[in-house]
């Protein structure tokens, strides 16, 4: 698809309208999609869709290879796990622009209890494309712990945490891989979902004949 000239627009998905006072890979992403199909459009350009860290930047992420949890949909999670349902709305959210600091803090603990949920399920056919998508992805569970170790320490800096785990050793790795077992857990279910609704994201796009191009954190 990229090998032939056409127009396009630039749109980082956190900029898309939606409930939840930020845009996701949900309904109004498709909805923006078909817009660029109606108007010939060829391709949709992205920012990076790594998960930000100093100043919500995608182009300062903690990682290269994972997603955004604030871009998962929580209303396809839903749809989809009956055992989880909130509302994703909120009056307090401006209509015009992203106040991270009440999205995170409010989706966030959405996505966690969304997360708990799930690893508290028996096994399914859900379950087992889980635990394949950990297996497979070689990144996962080193950036799991990372994660998992910053909310442990409340948000700081890895340079301000114990030197134990700031200049991990195998032992603590291992000691720590299980103490935060359940974190580390629901990490590695909020890249999978990630990973999951943007693939059909971008089966949906090429489908409409759009390609989705990009550039790299």
């Amino acid at each position: 698809m990229l090998n032939k000239r056409g127009c396009g627009i630039l749109l980082h998905p956190t900029s898309l309208p939606g409930p939840g006072g930020i845009g996701s890979l949900g309904a109004n992403a498709r909805r923006f999609i078909d817009l660029l199909h109606d108007m010939g459009m060829s391709y949709w350009q992205l920012l990076p869709l790594a998960p930000p860290a100093c100043g919500n930047s995608p182009y300062s992420s903690f990682t290269a290879f994972g997603g955004n949890p604030l871009l998962i949909d929580l209303e396809q999670i839903m749809s989809r796990d009956a055992k989880f349902c909130v509302s994703t709305c909120s009056d307090s959210y401006s209509e015009d622009h992203v106040d991270f600091n009440a999205v995170v803090g409010n989706k966030m603990e959405l996505l966690h209890l969304a997360g708990a949920a799930f690893l508290a399920e028996q096994e399914t056919p859900r379950r087992n494309e889980f635990h394949h998508f950990c297996d497979t992805t070689p990144w996962l569970h080193d950036f799991a712990l990372f994660m998992a170790l910053k909310r442990h320490f409340n948000g700081k800096s890895w340079i301000h945490w114990p030197a134990k785990a700031s200049r991990i050793t195998p032992e603590a790795y291992q000691n720590y891989s299980v103490e935060l077992g359940q974190e580390i857990g629901v990490q590695k279910y909020l890249q999978w979902q990630f990973a999951r609704q943007w693939l059909e994201l971008r089966i949906y796009a090429n489908q409409r004949g759009i390609a989705v191009i990009g550039d790299i954190p």
